[in-house]
């Protein structure tokens, strides 16, 4: 019994290796690529299962959501006017319209650089994901935000999850994704733009809690759900990119393609001064 039982194991064994084999030979990964991708599965398991279980705590009023109250007090009770100066300035730059400016001057500067154009649009897709996500999830849910006596904001859409923590994340870390995979080569300089990218939009989640727009569990499941969306869709950005067959010509065509729309521009001003 117990051979048999280590045939099985050892069978299960080398089918799975030899999966991974043709799973990293498929997508031509290195040994560090395939370490990436497991730890960037690993980071889409653990921000699937915070966001299940907060929204599981918001949904029936247990767990994490009854502390709400208090968590946001600490918040309400030391903020002074220098903090919500600061937080109103960081909660702005969290706007969907100002990341989706961000998000298409990223996409031109990606491809203008020649990367593969999935690669350019990944942020933005990824930003648009999350912002229907949160659309549906704050009907399905239906959570009042803080009273009015603690809020700095007029916001009266619902209130779980939060848009900011949600949006910045999906964007920021996308962003930082694609740029650490296709753009950055020193390890180094990886790691401090995605550091960077966790830190804005963790900033703009805690601006929300200074200036009382949300609940604590409102931007803990924004940001679980920006770094799920932003994961999954950046890394099949990249995955995708390299799979393609390189195109060294992108970017000639690229630059021709736009300084022919400038010199068109021109030439019509030209004439339209001549004209008038």
């Amino acid at each position: 019994m117990m051979t048999r039982a280590a045939d099985a194991a050892t069978r299960i064994v080398l089918t799975g290796s030899r999966a991974v084999a043709r799973f990293r030979q498929r997508l031509q990964l290195t040994a560090r690529g395939m370490w990436l991708l497991f730890l960037a599965a690993g980071a889409v398991l653990a921000a699937a299962v915070v966001l299940a279980g907060v929204t599981e705590d918001v949904e029936q009023q247990n767990g994490a959501a009854i502390s709400d109250p208090k968590h946001l007090r600490l918040f309400i009770d030391h903020r002074p006017s220098w903090l919500i100066d600061a937080a109103r300035t960081i909660t702005s730059i969290g706007a969907a319209p100002v990341l989706g400016v961000l998000a298409v001057v990223a996409a031109g500067a990606l491809w203008w650089r020649g990367e593969r154009l999935v690669v350019a649009i990944a942020p933005g897709v990824s930003l648009g994901c999350v912002g229907v996500a949160v659309a549906v999830a704050k009907q399905l849910v239906g959570r009042a935000r803080p009273d009015l006596e603690m809020r700095l904001v007029s916001d009266n859409e619902a209130s779980f999850p939060s848009g900011h923590a949600a949006d910045s994340s999906a964007l920021f870390i996308a962003l930082a994704l694609v740029i650490a995979a296709v753009v950055l080569r020193r390890p180094i300089a990886r790691l401090l733009t995605l550091s960077a990218a966790l830190l804005g939009s963790g900033l703009i989640g805690l601006s929300r809690l200074v200036l009382a727009a949300h609940w604590p569990t409102d931007v803990i499941a924004g940001w679980a759900l920006g770094l799920f969306t932003a994961v999954i869709v950046g890394c099949a950005a990249v995955l995708a990119a390299g799979m393609a067959p390189p195109d060294p010509d992108q970017a000639h065509r690229l630059r021709a393609w736009c300084c022919a729309l400038l010199f068109a521009r021109r030439r019509g001003v030209a004439m339209g001064v001549l004209v008038h």
